[in-house]
Parts: C-alpha cells; sequence; structure tokens
C-alpha cells in the first residue's frame, strides 16, 4: 500500500472527529474518577492543573522555530568553515566540522550547493549533538510550570484509593491524544528536518541536479 498515495499521507487527516471523540472521552473519565475519589477530588484537579499548564508552556511554534534556527547555525557553521572565517570558532562543533570538510573535498563550483552537502552530511552528527541539550533546557523550562516529583505523588495517591492504575492510564492515554498530539521534541525535530529538505530539494545550477540526487552520487558519503 502506497501511504503518499493522496495529500493525506503527508499533511494528516481533515477529521476532527477523532479529537472530539478524545475531549469528550477524556471528560466522562475524568469526572468519573473524580466522582469516585469523593472528597480527594482535589488531588486529581492538581494532577490534571499540572499537566494542563506544562503543556502549554511548551508551545509548538517554539518549538519548530528552535529546530529550524538550530539547523540554520549548522549551515553558518559549514558557510564560515567554507569561506576561511574562524569567527565562531569557539563554538563546541565548530571543530568536528572543520575536520570533515577538510577530509572531504568538494568539487562542485556553486558554494550553496557544497555548503548543502555538508550540511546534510554533517546532520545526523549535529543532531545527536544538539538534541540532548534542547532536551534539557526543555526540561528547565517545564520546571516553572510542572513539579514531576509531586505529579507522580498525586498520581500514586490517586491509584492507591482507585484500588489500581487502570483507570489512570486510561486517562493519561487520552490526555495524550488529545492535548499531546505532537510532543515538543517531535516539532523540534520536524523543525530541524524541514531546514534539511530546503537542502535536499536545492537544485545545483552547474549540475542541474538536485541536491539529494547529488548526495546519492557521492560515494564517500556511503
Amino acid at each position: 500500500m502506497n501511504i503518499f498515495e493522496n495529500e493525506s499521507g503527508i499533511l494528516g487527516s481533515a477529521s476532527g472527529d477523532n479529537l472530539k471523540r478524545s475531549f469528550n472521552e477524556f471528560l466522562q473519565q475524568a469526572s468519573e474518577i473524580r466522582i469516585r475519589l469523593g472528597k480527594q477530588k482535589y488531588l486529581l484537579d492538581k494532577y490534571l492543573s499540572y499537566l494542563f499548564e506544562a503543556t502549554n508552556g511548551i508551545l509548538a511554534y517554539e518549538a519548530a522555530s528552535e529546530g529550524l534556527e538550530t539547523e540554520s547555525t549548522l549551515s553558518s557553521l559549514c558557510s564560515e568553515i567554507l569561506k576561511g572565517d574562524a569567527k565562531s570558532k569557539d563554538h563546541p562543533f565548530y571543530e568536528q566540522i572543520k575536520a570533515f570538510i577538510d577530509a572531504h573535498p568538494l568539487q562542485y563550483q556553486e558554494s550553496f550547493t557544497k555548503l548543502s552537502l555538508y550540511d546534510l552530511m554533517l546532520s545526523d552528527s549535529y543532531l545527536e549533538f544538539v538534541y540532548k541539550q534542547y532536551y534539557t533546557d526543555l526540561v528547565d523550562d517545564i520546571k516553572a510550570f510542572l513539579d514531576i516529583v509531586d505529579l507522580n505523588s498525586l498520581y500514586n495517591k490517586i491509584c492507591d484509593t482507585l484500588g489500581g492504575e487502570k483507570e489512570m492510564e486510561h486517562l493519561n492515554l487520552l490526555f495524550c491524544e488529545r492535548f499531546l498530539i505532537v510532543k515538543a521534541m517531535d516539532i523540534f525535530l520536524q523543525g530541524m528536518t524541514n531546514q534539511l529538505l530546503y537542502s535536499l530539494t536545492y537544485r545545483d545550477r552547474e549540475t542541474s541536479k538536485q541536491i539529494f540526487q547529488l548526495l546519492l552520487d557521492e560515494a564517500f558519503y556511503r
């Protein structure tokens, strides 16, 4: 089956029925748990408040922008090195980029072609370098909204009162389906990937090939 047989393979579904179902089921499940908790329903209220505020505290567009800007930094470093400019020499990834470029000279005439190829060939190493740092930054940011120790304590107290985890596990799943449709780290990664896609589709004027074609032609990359 071709998952890209129509536009929805790239764009996603235009139907909001699943979100409506998830939201209604979430409200129903939360209401039932609150009733069962009785006078201790405040535990669930605080638990849900943490989740709502923490989820809203990390905005999707900011994560996407961070991804785009992070990948742009790699391009800038590659560009500086190709021009012999060492103004960003203190960047912790600078030496690794320079060593790679020095070891893999490219003969193309177009400077942006060489820049795009180096950007793509170094992207995996750079992703590994920045991914954990961005996650650490997000953890620091989310602490303004979330006490993870208290969140877990609330969860355990609620489950003890209910006599098991099944109801809360289902509530968490419904929360994710409706409110955590895409997690911040995935959005960040897609932002970086969009920048890479721009490089992949750039057309080299010397060869009239797109960069992905040249990349596949480069034997040293395999």
